[in-house]
């Protein structure tokens, strides 16, 4: 981790030696560390780091950050982006998650069940990141296509004002591919 450093005018630093240091080579790092920084150095014994971050509070919840954390991982696993984690409290607490869309988590009910047993919150997606869902769907499009204005939204359904008129083949190509990656259609 990085130094810490206190009102004292102390610093300290945390650290944690791959295995096969030996206790002589700890202290040798010591005393060069404090020649060359003045900072005092605490060593986290192997496993210290990995039981903080399962760490189970009171009432059996995982804590939030762990929580957090293993929220992302398992939805990355899944193949879904998660743009933010936050708690929320209306109407009781639990872990929001941020996605392009909500819809997004559709097909994923036996993953959820299964993180929300894990780490004692339910877990619910955000609303739909509007700005980075266009985003992601002008990616999908056709450069030929020229997109003359914003989106307009309409649920799942993105209208589009376009340069020029595609073949309805094209167009159908282009609404499967949103649909397929995004959970969208588009009308043009």
């Amino acid at each position: 981790k990085a130094p810490s450093f206190f009102p004292d005018g102390s610093a300290a630093l945390k650290i944690r030696f791959p295995d096969g240091v030996g206790e002589e080579e700890r202290l040798r790092f010591l005393e060069i560390l404090k020649q060359e920084t003045g900072l005092g150095l605490q060593f986290l014994e192997p496993g210290e780091a990995g039981e903080a971050r399962q760490r189970v509070l009171e009432d059996g919840r995982m804590e939030l950050n762990a929580a957090y954390k293993r929220v992302r991982e398992a939805l990355g696993e899944a193949g879904l982006t998660v743009l933010r984690c936050g708690k929320k409290d209306e109407p009781d607490e639990y872990i929001e998650v941020g996605l392009l869309a909500p819809w997004f988590l559709e097909g994923h009910e036996e993953l959820v069940q299964q993180l929300e047993k894990e780490t004692g919150y339910p877990v619910r997606a955000s609303g739909a990141n509007m700005q980075a869902l266009e985003k992601r769907a002008r990616e999908l499009l056709p450069p030929a296509w020229q997109v003359l204005k914003p989106f307009q939204w309409f649920g799942r359904e993105a209208r589009l004002a376009l340069a020029r008129v595609p073949q309805p083949a094209e167009e159908q190509a282009v609404s499967q591919r949103l649909w397929e990656a995004l959970g969208v259609r588009i009308k043009i």
